[in-house]
């Protein structure tokens, strides 16, 4: 993957549907060239993978995501590779898009088959598996025959493309919704998914190819971030001669409890590390001295009493007025515990 010298911009499933929306109600691109566009960068990256003459398994659901995987398997196909195309519910409930694709690909001759899936299906003819089944709209559990099959996909030990993110996992919390395809490579259209970073994410999205859409910049909703390590070593992150640390930025912490100070300790010289002009810690008066021993080049604020080794109701104001000192960044989180006054 190409790393740009900017942090990644994270989409939910809702902002990738109303860009789609607003791509094609205000800007006049409509749906069906969308699904083109999007197949046919999947295609590039999938050829650019396999061998020649590889046989390819597509296996599609009803939903536009199926879409995509026709479109690839139209221009495979064309490629001279066998594509073999395995719809999972009724093929006669398509989205219109779909369809459409569907209508396209009975066209054309040669090297496409259609199969049914079935309890026995056999894998074991196919080189790779292009995972079509469901999109970012998935919010309920994966119920039979779509569990049955996602279980068919990950035992059958076949190089997998899962197309915008894998089937089964929810697009924002990254979670498995029952069960989840696990991708050897998810190709996602348009931005990157939330989901790919948290929960069952990293373990099922395999390695992230993101190819790029013509949504105007304005219709992003800039809402979150991926900063990747690449992005850190091209940035300056040395201070310029006789800068004030404070001109450097400031990132407040708020983190940490009894028990759970390690935490804080962590995020606060991970922080440093960034080459960020200040990092502030605010923590409950009774770890002081375990920071004050720990953490030499950190600025250290602290509310509450002696007494206190977690943050509580009483503790607000005085974190307000800290944090209204001066502008900057908050992390807030780790280590905190689960008392119910934090």
């Amino acid at each position: 993957m190409n790393i740009p010298p900017y942090p990644y911009h994270l989409c939910s499933a809702e902002q990738c549907r109303r860009m789609d929306e607003r791509t094609i109600n205000e800007f006049g691109i409509d749906g069906f060239t969308l699904m083109e566009l999007a197949g046919t960068k999947a295609a590039d990256f999938i050829l650019s993978e396999i061998d020649s003459r590889s046989h390819g398994l597509f296996i599609c659901g009803k939903g536009n995501n199926a879409g995509d995987a026709l479109v690839v398997a139209r221009i495979l196909s064309e490629k001279d590779h066998p594509v073999t195309i395995c719809f999972v519910g009724e093929p006669d409930s398509l989205s219109v898009d779909t369809s459409k694709n569907q209508e396209l690909l009975k066209k054309l001759t040669g090297n496409i088959t259609f199969v049914e899936w079935g309890s026995d299906f056999d894998f074991s003819e196919y080189d790779f598996v292009v995972d079509g089944i469901f999109g970012t709209g998935l919010n309920s559990e994966v119920r039979a025959p779509y569990n049955d099959v996602i279980n068919g996909v990950n035992q059958s030990d076949k190089i997998v493309f899962s197309l915008d993110l894998p089937s089964g996992l929810h697009a924002d919390t990254g979670r498995k919704m029952g069960n989840a395809v696990l991708a050897d490579f998810t190709i996602t259209f348009g931005a990157l998914k939330t989901g790919f970073y948290l929960n069952d994410g990293f373990e099922h999205s395999g390695q992230i190819v993101l190819c790029e859409l013509p949504f105007p910049n304005h219709f992003k909703e800039k809402s979150a971030f991926l900063i990747h390590e690449d992005w850190f070593s091209k940035s300056d992150t040395n201070p310029k001669h006789r800068e004030h640390k404070y001109d450097g930025g400031v990132l407040y912490i708020i983190a940490g409890s009894e028990g759970l100070t390690g935490a804080a300790i962590l995020a606060a010289e991970s922080a440093w590390s960034t080459g960020v002009g200040a990092v502030i810690l605010i923590t409950p008066k009774g770890l002081l001295n375990i920071y004050e021993k720990n953490l030499t080049q950190i600025i250290k604020k602290s509310v509450g009493t002696d007494k206190d080794t977690y943050f509580a109701t009483s503790h607000f104001e005085q974190v307000q007025a800290i944090l209204n000192e001066k502008p900057g960044s908050l992390l807030i989180g780790p280590g905190l515990g689960r008392d119910p006054e934090t």
